[in-house]
């Protein structure tokens, strides 16, 4: 896939222009009055002032026309003329627009040296848009060096300036951009979320750049979540707004984007036309980084077509380009492709070395989600190679690396989440003081009419008759500010109550898979807890048969991948769907079914006695293996599955020594050892005693294993310990999905 960070270069306007568009219009309504007056136009018309906003006019031409080095200068040049003329707000815009065309060319660290000056100009000023933006294209500084909580922390500070002076084109781009850092941190559920609200305001603002950006985004989440043939139709209409707009660079990714969805499909010659116009579109830019990603995408569809040979020098020459540049991610990647082509041509050694520099650059950086994908790289090379071993501590690292990620994005997500609820309640109490301040007025005028009656009370020694007229006047007024305040007291009960239904509503969807209609990794976090303190309150000696333990299964499909390369994503969806629904029906609808991710299910059984858990295992399996499973056009198909298990509590005696996390990380390494074996079968692990597990937990699995300590449960025939023969051999033969015709 290239190399981007999923957002492109917006300011959130039509125009792109928009982020000094107040000071170009104050600018020019002066110059027209005193054009008016005789005499003034040689005076100010033609002043530098005016020529700041022409050069910035013109360098923002130059940016969407591509002509990256030509905007550049037009932005340096305004900045020395801002700089000429003490134009504070001037100096700001021009110093923002220098900002973001390093940012285009990948020079960082300038680019927020410049930032922090447009910053600085800002300091004293009103909040204007111009502020708003600045802090947006400091996060994408941050977002492009992959520090995603610097970067969330600046979206927030621009949210909330675009939020107060009620700019809606600002906000466009900051919802985009919140939208990307949720999808770094993993939550596409959220990331999904934040791009349809950007979508939504760009169609009431009719920001058709915003509706394209939009639209990409949306495409990005749904092809990292493989849902490629939805992901396709979003990149080509955002594809087909670029070109009708003409910002040439966002064609250029939107080229990038079709192209590397067509590959995934299998349709290579679509996905070589668009990549190939994303390339010379990069090249005529003087984007150098985006250049090689795309390159990177095209030695992927070399390898893709069977040709290698073509794919190799051309890696290693995207590697020595972004190792020259310190292209961190580009080299990344090159790496990783690397490995993986070295490792088909039968050259081991040189894939494990790729491999391993990938990974000490991502451990290096911190990078952990690339870190786990060179981690499954690393296993599938050692197996190729016949180092069973070092596959094995692979995929032991590759366990704890996601463990460790999980933690990391959970404490991200809580505070993100805190951020987000703090933001919202600020909202509503502006809201609620703005009522207050209604009601105010209205207890303020009922107060004057109150006055009024006194004063027409003291007048009763002129006139009986107006006495008579302000108390019928008074009666009148008081009813008329008593429905006015029961109306405002309504409005704001409904839109309270509006408010707790939008909530609820995005609640659900939070908690909720997409495709499958199954929950998602958070519904469990949240629900979890309660059933873990029941388990453990029922805590019993080992051994002691109880109706009172969690079981957690992990069920994985098995040759997935086969499925979606032969019969495509479609029927790859249909068959998750498929077995979604069957899970459903195997299980008690108090039971936990869950999409953990991919491929694979976790279903939590509730309450039950762990020594009915091999007995669930084969009634799963059998299920599955006999399943029928419709893929359109009258034609089905048959799949296995492969199913790790383990308990909750993991030591009965002692429920706190292991936490529900450590009970999935063992039935995980419980499945990878029927996926190691012959597949289309089930492994458990449980507890034998009351010996306390040390951490990390995959380093005390295969200790235990071999005194003893964890008892296996398998339908697989195999040794109990990680070196034995059975558990050394290579995958079996066994047959890929058939397919019913």
């Amino acid at each position: 896939m290239g190399i981007t960070d999923g957002n492109r270069q917006t300011t959130g306007s039509p125009s792109g222009a928009r982020t000094w568009c107040s000071s170009a219009v104050r600018q020019a309504l002066v110059c027209a009055l005193l054009c008016a007056l005789p005499g003034a136009q040689q005076a100010f018309c033609q002043a530098p002032t005016s020529s700041v906003v022409q050069l910035l006019e013109a360098a923002q031409s130059a940016k969407n026309a591509g002509e990256s080095e030509r905007a550049l200068q037009l932005a340096e040049r305004a900045v020395a003329r801002a700089e000429q003329e003490d134009d504070r707000t001037l100096l700001g815009d021009a110093l923002r627009k220098q900002g973001s065309v390093l940012i285009r060319l990948n020079r960082y660290e300038e680019a927020e040296s410049a930032l922090r000056r447009s910053l600085a100009q800002y300091e004293e000023l009103t909040p204007t848009a111009g502020l708003g933006h600045t802090q947006h294209q400091m996060s994408r500084v941050f977002r492009h060096r992959g520090d995603f909580a610097t970067g969330l922390a600046w979206l927030r500070k621009a949210q909330a300036t675009f939020s107060a002076i009620d700019d809606g084109y600002g906000l466009i781009s900051v919802f985009n951009g919140l939208g990307v850092v949720y999808g770094h941190l993993g939550e596409l559920d959220r990331s999904l979320e934040w791009h349809s609200r950007s979508l939504t305001l760009s169609r009431s603002e009719g920001d058709q750049v915003g509706v394209a950006d939009g639209l990409y985004a949306v495409g990005e989440v749904h092809r990292q979540l493989d849902e490629l043939p939805q992901a396709l139709k979003y990149f080509q209409d955002a594809l087909a707004i670029d070109e009708a707009t003409g910002n040439v660079e966002n064609i250029a990714n939107s080229h990038m984007k079709v192209g590397v969805t067509h590959g995934a499909m299998g349709n290579h010659v679509q996905a070589r036309e668009h990549l190939s116009t994303a390339h010379d579109m990069f090249l005529r830019m003087g984007s150098p980084r985006a250049l090689h990603g795309v390159l990177i995408d095209l030695a992927a569809l070399d390898v893709a077509q069977g040709r290698l040979d073509d794919a190799l020098p051309a890696l290693k020459e995207v590697l020595a380009k972004a190792t020259a540049n310190d292209w961190s991610m580009v080299a990344a990647r090159a790496r990783l492709d690397l490995a993986r082509v070295e490792s088909r041509v039968q050259h081991h050694e040189h894939a494990i070395t790729y491999a391993e520099q990938a990974l000490a650059g991502a451990l290096a950086r911190d990078e952990l989600r690339h870190a786990l994908e060179i981690y499954q790289t690393q296993a599938r090379i050692f197996e190729a190679a016949g180092k069973p071993t070092q596959a094995l501590n692979a995929m032991r690292e590759y366990i704890e690396t996601r463990d460790m990620l999980f933690d990391r994005r959970r404490t991200s997500v809580i505070a993100a989440m805190q951020g987000e609820a703090e933001y919202e309640r600020q909202s509503i109490m502006l809201e609620l003081a703005e009522k207050d301040t209604q009601l105010a007025a209205l207890a303020l005028e009922r107060e004057g009419t109150i006055r009024a009656i006194g004063l027409a009370a003291i007048a009763v020694v002129f006139a009986l008759s107006f006495l008579l007229y302000g108390r019928l006047f008074a009666r009148l007024q008081n009813r008329r500010l008593a429905r006015e305040v029961a109306e405002q007291t309504r409005k704001v009960r409904e839109s309270h109550d509006e408010l707790q239904r939008a909530y609820a509503a995005v609640d659900h969807a939070s908690l909720t898979d997409p495709l499958t209609g199954l929950a998602n990794r958070r519904f469990l976090e949240r629900h979890i807890k309660a059933d873990l303190a029941t388990a453990g309150d029922l805590a019993r000696p080992q051994g002691q048969a109880t109706a009172k333990d969690l079981v957690f299964f992990l069920v994985d499909l098995d040759y997935f991948k086969a499925i979606n390369d032969r019969e495509g994503h479609d029927a790859g969806d249909a068959v998750l769907v498929d077995i979604s629904r069957l899970l459903r029906s195997e299980f008690k609808a108090s039971d936990y079914v869950v999409r953990w991710g991919g491929e694979e299910f976790l279903v939590v059984v509730r309450f039950v006695d762990r020594r009915a858990a091999p007995a669930i295992a084969e009634r799963v399996r059998a299920a599955v293996a006999a399943r029928a499973i419709p893929i359109g056009s009258g034609r089905t198909l048959r799949c296995t599955c492969s199913i790790g298990f383990a308990a909750y509590p993991l030591v009965s005696a002692a429920p706190s020594v292991a936490g529900w996390e450590d009970v999935i990380t063992l039935a995980d390494m419980a499945l990878y050892r029927v996926k190691h074996t012959r597949r289309d079968g089930w492994t458990g692990y449980f507890a034998t005693g009351s010996e306390i597990p040390s951490r990390p937990i995959a380093q005390w699995v295969p200790a235990a294993l071999r005194r003893g300590a964890l008892e296996v449960l398998s339908s697989v025939e195999m040794g109990t310990a990680p070196d034995d023969e059975a558990w050394q051999t290579r995958p079996g033969s066994a047959s890929l999905p058939a397919l019913d015709r």
